[in-house]
Parts: structure tokens; sequence; C-alpha cells
């Protein structure tokens, strides 16, 4: 007890140095957990979307269909019997029936290359609420006599088009024959992901598969579950009792998308080191001058009888007062900060067109789970303690003498 009055009043000798170093660890701290905050958040958004708004949980498809760079060959005739088992399932929320065909549309006066999509706009809908990304027109209104097609804006801006405009797609059906026809464009949408926007376009799937004469069957089935987080248990077990059929979950599709989830607290990991790593010598270099300012203090103090152990704790407990200080008003700080942003959002639209690029929002919601928090003040005690270590041994090395000789 006597060693944490003193070294608390040594602390306040000097108060602005000591506030600078409080200051740094709060700001510090503050800023590591912000970039945390702020990674995990946008990572959680980029996942959201890509569940919502590209491949949903789990996909079903022809092993050849993915291996073949989806060929209009590889159908599975079963997609009914497929869809009555997997509805069967508790965790399973919503399916949807796809057919994917690789094709060309065109206008008057351009062209381009597509991924058709044919899908039940009721399945759709309820499997990813497409209907809410409309920019513009109606989803699959029906009113027209003409076939109906959803493109992107961005696919709308490529090639001068809007609402009520006709164009035609041209594919080749799975014994290759060619097919042209004309669609009426019913709905414009948007999504984050402009790279996608660009290729993808969505027609009724009663529409495309008398043009296709599949009688139908299906590419692809999108699964919709109640939980992120069990679409690679559900794919490896429904890919055991079914083989044949190819299930895959969001992060096989997805595999960018994976290698960041599984490299996300490895990459914190380091940025938090590199940010406790500059603290922690910043804390060593403020502790070595204050032994050097007290070299003659602390000689007299040895030449009193205080040993070494002693001294090297009072130097210890100093460097853990100080940096506690920082530590709890940087993550404190840190968390309302985070608070406050994970409320508000961070606007970044003056980037937007390079975020798009990438399938991320313009406007990110920094959020960081309390274990996190803890993880980052444990990183932060192990660094106090790594600080404080040299500056106290050097103190024990003080040879009392010669220190009580220093002016």
């Amino acid at each position: 007890m006597m060693l944490l009055r003193i070294a608390w009043r040594n602390i306040w000798r000097n108060r602005l140095r000591s506030l600078v170093v409080i200051s740094a660890v709060t700001v510090g701290l503050t800023a590591g957990v912000f970039v945390w905050a702020f990674y995990i958040g946008s990572m959680k958004q980029r996942i959201n979307e890509v569940i919502e708004t590209e491949v949903s949980h789990v996909q079903v498809h022809l092993p050849a269909f993915r291996e073949e760079d989806q060929n209009v060959s590889y159908l599975m005739n079963n997609c009914s019997e497929i869809i009555r088992i997997l509805k069967k399932d508790p965790d399973v929320l919503n399916t949807s029936e796809r057919l994917v065909v690789n094709g060309m549309l065109s206008t008057a006066g351009s062209a381009t290359g597509v991924r058709i999509y044919g899908v039940d706009p009721h399945e759709e809908t309820a499997l990813r609420n497409l209907e809410k990304n409309l920019v513009s027109g109606e989803y699959f209104p029906g009113k027209s006599r003409s076939p109906e097609i959803m493109i992107s804006k961005r696919l709308a801006e490529k090639l001068d088009i809007g609402i009520g405009k006709r164009v035609k797609l041209d594919f080749q059906t799975a014994d290759g024959e060619l097919v042209s026809h004309g669609f009426k464009i019913a709905g414009i949408y948007k999504t984050i992901n402009g790279l996608m926007d660009e290729i993808i376009v969505y027609v009724s799937r009663r529409e495309l598969s008398g043009l296709l004469g599949t009688d139908g069957a299906c590419h692809e089935i999108a699964i919709r579950l109640k939980d992120n987080a069990d679409a690679d248990q559900k794919a490896m077990a429904w890919n055991r009792e079914n083989p044949g059929i190819l299930y895959e979950s969001w992060l096989d599709i997805s595999p960018g998308i994976r290698l960041a989830v599984e490299m996300i607290d490895l990459l914190l990991f380091v940025i938090m080191v590199v940010i406790l790593g500059a603290l922690l010598f910043g804390i060593i270099n403020t502790m070595l001058m204050a032994i050097l300012e007290r070299t003659k203090e602390m000689g007299v103090l040895m030449a009193l009888g205080m040993r070494r152990g002693k001294l090297f704790g009072m130097v210890m407990i100093e460097t853990i007062l100080l940096s506690l200080f920082g530590g709890v008003t940087g993550i404190l700080s840190g968390r309302l900060v985070v608070g406050f942003l994970g409320e508000s959002g961070i606007n970044l639209t003056s980037i937007s067109e390079v975020l798009e690029e990438y399938g991320y929002p313009a406007i990110i919601y920094p959020q960081l789970d309390t274990k996190y928090y803890g993880f980052v003040a444990a990183m932060a005690i192990g660094s106090t303690l790594l600080a404080g270590i040299y500056p106290a041994w050097k103190a024990t090395r003080l040879n009392p003498v010669e220190s009580m000789r220093k002016i």
C-alpha cells in the first residue's frame, strides 16, 4: 500500500507529462477500437448484402454446372422434389428456383453480355425482396403482353434505355439452338454491387423455361436460412445426404468473403499490435525520462534501505497507473464513438462509386461485440506491463552513491 501511495504521488509531480501519456493512450485505444469496429461493421454489412441480394445462404446446382461455367445444359430435373424436402427443415425460411443463362442483351444501337436469371417473382421476393431495390418502374407487374424484364440502373445508363423500352435477348438452349426474343423493360433496380448490376437481368422463369424448353427443370435453387452461421453446416449435411447434387454455402460461393471472414481477427490483431506498439515505446520513453529526473531521489531511497525489488515495483506501479487511466478512458471513449456512429453511420457517398465496385455500402455502421472490448483491454494491460519492465529494471541498476551525486 505504501508503494501505491508513493507511485500515485510520483505520477502527479509532473502533471503535464502524465496527462500527455494518458491522452496518448486514450487516443490510441480509441482509434484502435474505432478501426476495429469500422472494419467489422463494414464486413457484416457486406456479408448481409451478399446473402440478401447476391447468393442467399445456400445454393443448389449440379456439380458440372459450376465446373463448366454455368453451362445451360446442366439442369436439375427434380427441383420440385428437392424443394419439398428442404421445406421440411425447420431452419429453412424460403427457397427459390432459378434458370440461369448467359446471353446477349441488345438494343437498336448497342449490345452487351449479360447473365439472365429466370425467377418466379413471388418466390424471389420472399427470398431476398428484390422489389425493394427498384429505383423506377414496377416489379413484374404483368400488365404488358410482351415478356417483362428487370435490368439494373447501371445497365440502363450504359445502354441509354429506360422503362417501357424494348430489348432483345439472345442465348442458346441446351441443344445448342440459338434463341432470340424481345422483352419490355418493366423495372429498373439498383444494388450496392455495381459490377454484378452491370451483367445481371431478371425475367420470368415461366417465360424463360418456355424459350429453353426445360419443362419444369432448373439450374439453381437458392435457400434462405434463419441464421447466417448455419450455412456451412447445413450445406455439408445436405451434401452427405444427397450425393450427385452440390450444395454450396455463401462462403463457398464467395471465396473472397470467406478469406476476409477467416482473416478478420488476425488482421485486427495486427492493427492493435501496431497501435499499442507505438504507445509502448511512448510509455517507455516517458518512464525513462522520469527515472533520469529522479536519479538522485532514487539513490537516496536505496541508501535509506529501499530494496531494489521494491524500487522495481514502484516504477511498475507508476507505469500501470498511467496506462490504466489512459486504457479505461480510451476504451470508454471508443465505445461511445462506436455507439454514436453505429446509430448515425459514417457517410462515404463521396467515394460511393469506388465502394460499389467492391460491393460495399456508402454508409458504414461501425459495430463491435463486447468480447472485443475485453480483448483490447487485455492487450493494453499486456503492453503496459511490457512497457514498464525496462524502465523499472533500469532504475534497479542505479548505484546509490553515484546517484546521490547527481544534481
